[in-house]
């Protein structure tokens, strides 16, 4: 018999306690979420045995529904008896839509476009085709050169995606250009439906998203099913960002991105780990130095902490032993995280009260403070580690579990978008970084600069995470027949994943000098230790390996942002490049090279990349095949090719083109001129065929047709990647970021002028005068403290991005006033003045330059 308790629980949730109906898993799991949220962690539990058990004893569920806290239904079938008969109404309108399309009535224009833009462009994702509509269909529509797209967005907050129309849907939009309208409150759906309608002969349609089914069964018929089921929902994969896809087909990066803000640096800037307080700190400490529960019990007793931070260390000794929420055993680095994150928060906003005293409502209400306190790039973290705090009291406080209320963040720019290297840009990047192993200084700077070489090397060409390079030992390097890479468990480390066990080929992917390159490093082990368990991140001559390795790691990245121009890539987005021109390449070996495109993605960087494509074919006489996106994710190391599709590979738009011009039809002559508005000797001039013409063939008329409602790109200031390298050091904040320091070291004869102008190109347009003023020299050389540099740095700055008549001014405002900058220099303003004339140059040098930090003050003091 159920208890009064437990049958209020069933009814809660909606089940009968006294009928026979089935108690499926779904039940359950609603069963279970609403005992969390108003019983204790041990109510939970004897409530839930209680009802199992009672479900069981009465044939209402079975002992295999426990154990399946959660489903994954199978995907229903392309083609099912609900949507066959559809399915070939649609198949059949297929063959006879290129036949009416050019000849509609103004009504069906929009619905006409949308089916070719799903069927032929695959833009089968509802809320980009929303989007699309909503900007009219020609709205949106950028050109640069004869490259044509849209950009669409999911939603009203995102980052618009990257859509190049196919050459159907171009035709059609240079068509019907003047003659379209849009009724605003029409959705595209009812476009579509009222297009379809009379020729599918159906009493109706059915909703949009079986309609869209309906369409990916009849496109995978043509192209492979993962690009229809990305095409589908673009969550699941996502495009290069509008940067990115122009980087990809000119080849040309962005201006470098400088640090804005040159003004005099605050000293109340600090970020929260410098603010935490020496108890903090200590809780940090014993977290991390603490072996098991007891031990951090033990050594808190010992010290005297305030009640917030001791409940933050009874929430860490759980975890180091009681799994978490969803079953899962935290490593120390998450027990750790969770301390870092409560510890200096819990202790400022619970310093008069201990947390674990507080009713479900306070407590629920001071945290919901604490996370609206924090900036956007701390809320995510710090809600897994509240959780993890009130699963922790729901169990060992004897308390319902509080839910958070979900919080929006609002992400920066691109924040979706991905960030890859570009070959041309890895090829850029290898060359500087080459040309620094050769000019390095001493045998640490050229040891650095090496690993450097070799860590860039191993995460294009390979994909290895930082951990994974940082790890590797040199027996793990095997190049014996086919070269490969193998990354194993082994002591102090272990791969993220289980899945992380793998082999990695080489041979085939890296360049004759990248493999001298490996090869030259293994050689150069003495023979006793070539198989031993050292590391080949290891060994530095200064400094420790975490330290160097860390070091390597982040000059990687400055130079990645620098050479992209992208602020949010990375050494990992070296992976992202590795995953995306792999499987493109895989996939695009296997189309007919007839159908070639603008192959920017298979740009040469001297590999011979059939040594791994021939390794992977099947032999003589065999049937089964590599399937390419379940080879780069099992050499990845993922567990599903899901996760390499939605987050690594930003490639697969490239490949539309080859399959779209496969199923795309043919035109005559005659219908060609109409649609094109030309005759048909333009026609016949631009291509000579016999009989039916390509579309692809006229894609240049189209682009020029379209140029009237399309928006230029104006790319003026973009770069190509060599000629980025030489405009300054990729590790600067901005360009004359260092200046000082360099100009200090000149005027001590440690470097010569011509060297100085090397590290700094930008002072070679400054008046030559300025350069030959040994006083000048001096002045800059006189500061010492890193901030003073760095203000120096910021004066220099300030006056490279003056136009050259502001320049040549202010060096008649220094000859005039260069008396009265002897007393005090850059550092303490003069108040004193022998004249009004030095006076005024004196304020006007200091103004424009901000060598004082604020004007109004000095203004104010004259």
């Amino acid at each position: 018999m159920l208890s009064d308790k437990s049958r209020r629980v069933l009814e809660a949730v909606g089940i009968s306690p006294d009928d026979n109906s089935r108690i499926e898993v779904g039940d359950l799991s609603r069963v279970i979420d609403y005992l969390r949220k108003n019983f204790s962690a041990s109510e939970v539990e004897d409530l839930f045995q209680e009802i199992t058990r009672y479900a069981i004893d009465n044939g209402r569920s079975s002992n295999a529904d426990l154990y399946h806290s959660s489903s994954m239904p199978r995907p229903a079938a392309p083609v099912t008896p609900d949507n066959s008969d559809l399915y070939l109404a649609l198949w059949q309108f297929d063959s006879i839509f290129p036949k009416i399309m050019l000849d509609i009535d103004k009504e069906q224009i929009p619905g006409a476009l949308i089916y070719s833009a799903m069927r032929y462009g695959l833009l089968l994702d509802g809320d980009l085709i929303r989007d699309w509509r909503i900007k009219n269909f020609y709205d949106g529509l950028w050109r640069h050169q004869n490259t044509l797209w849209f950009e669409l967005s999911k939603h009203v907050n995102s980052e618009p995606m990257i859509w190049r129309p196919d050459d159907m849907t171009l035709l059609l939009l240079v068509r019907y250009k003047n003659q379209i309208r849009v009724n605003k409150t029409t959705s595209w759906y009812q476009y579509l439906k009222r297009f379809l309608s009379p020729f599918l002969g159906l009493l109706s349609l059915p909703k949009q998203n079986k309609l869209i089914d309906v369409f990916r069964a009849i496109l995978k018929n043509k192209l492979p099913s993962y690009l229809v089921d990305i095409s589908t929902d673009r969550k699941r994969n996502r495009g290069l960002a509008r940067d990115g896809f122009l980087r990809l087909i000119t080849k040309k990066v962005p201006p470098v991105i400088r640090q804005s803000d040159l003004s005099w640096p605050s000293e109340d800037i600090a970020s929260r780990k410098q603010k935490r307080s020496v108890f903090a700190d200590l809780v940090s400490h014993m977290v991390r130095t603490s072996d098991n529960a007891n031990e951090l019990i033990r050594r808190a007793s010992t010290q005297q902490l305030s009640p917030a931070l001791r409940s933050v260390i009874k929430c860490a000794a759980f975890y180091y032993c009681r799994d978490t929420k969803f079953g899962k055993r935290l490593k120390a680095s998450g027990v750790l995280r969770i301390a870092n994150n409560l510890s200096q928060r819990f202790e400022q906003k619970f310093s008069e009260c201990d947390p674990e005293c507080l009713s479900s409502d306070q407590l629920q209400h001071m945290l919901n403070e604490v996370v609206e306190s924090q900036n956007n790039k701390s809320i995510p973290n710090l809600i897994k580690s509240l959780n993890h705090y009130l699963w922790y009291l729901h169990n060992e406080n004897d308390r319902e579990l509080i839910d958070l209320p979900r919080f929006k963040v609002q992400k920066e720019d691109n924040w979706l978008y991905p960030s890859m290297v570009m070959p041309w840009e890895y090829v850029a990047l290898k060359n500087i970084l080459y040309r620094n192993l050769m000019f390095a200084n001493d045998e640490y700077d050229y040891q650095i600069n090496h690993r450097m070489l070799i860590a860039l090397i191993l995460g294009y060409r390979s994909g290895l995470r930082r951990g994974e390079i940082s790890s590797l030992r040199y027996r793990d390097i095997h190049l014996e027949g086919l070269p490969v890479i193998v990354i194993t468990k082994h002591e102090g480390f272990s791969p993220k994943t289980r899945s992380g066990n793998r082999q990695v080929v080489v041979g085939g992917r890296y360049s004759d000098d990248e493999m001298g390159l490996i090869k030259e490093l293994l050689y150069a082990v003495d023979e006793n230790t070539f198989s031993d368990e050292r590391h080949v991140f290891s060994g530095y001559y200064k400094l420790t390996d975490s330290t160097n390795n860390k070091k390597i790691f982040e000059e990687i990245s400055k130079a990645i942002r620098f050479l992209t121009g992208d602020k949010n890539a990375s050494f990992h987005s070296l992976r992202h490049s590795f995953a995306s021109l792999n499987l493109y390449r895989m996939v695009r070996s296997q189309l007919s090279p007839e159908y070639l495109e603008d192959d920017n993605l298979n740009y040469d960087t001297g590999e011979d990349y059939s040594v791994y494509l021939r390794r992977l074919s099947p032999l003589p006489g065999a049937t089964r095949t590599v399937n390419p996106v379940d080879q780069i994710s099992a050499e990845m190391g993922h567990a599903s090719p899901e996760t390499t599709l939605g987050t690594y590979v930003h490639s697969l738009d490239r490949l539309f083109p080859y399959y779209q011009r496969l199923m795309m039809p043919t035109f005559s002559t005659a219908q060609l001129a109409t649609a094109l508005g030309v005759s048909r000797q333009a026609i016949q001039k631009t291509v000579k065929a016999n009989g039916e013409r390509n579309l692809a063939d006229y894609r240049d008329l189209m682009v020029r047709k379209l140029k009237s409602v399309s928006a230029n790109v104006d790319l003026s200031d973009w770069t190509f990647p060599q000629r980025r390298l030489r405009i300054g050091v990729f590790t600067r904040r901005f360009e004359f970021d260092g200046c000082t320091w360099a100009i200090r070291q000149y005027h001590k004869g440690r470097i010569s002028l011509r060297h100085l102008l090397t590290l700094y190109p930008g002072m070679r347009d400054f008046p030559l005068e300025l350069l030959r003023d040994h006083g000048l020299i001096r002045h800059f050389s006189r500061l010492s403290t890193n901030q003073q540099k760095l203000h120096g740095d910021s004066i220099i700055q300030r006056f490279s991005d003056l136009v050259p008549s502001e320049q040549r001014y202010c060096c008649y405002r220094w000859g005039i006033s260069r008396d009265e900058w002897n007393s005090g220099g850059f550092n303490k303003p003069r108040l004193i003045f022998e004249s009004k004339r030095t006076q005024k140059a004196y304020v006007y040098l200091a103004n424009k330059l901000g060598v004082f930090g604020s004007a109004e003050s000095l203004v104010v003091s004259c």
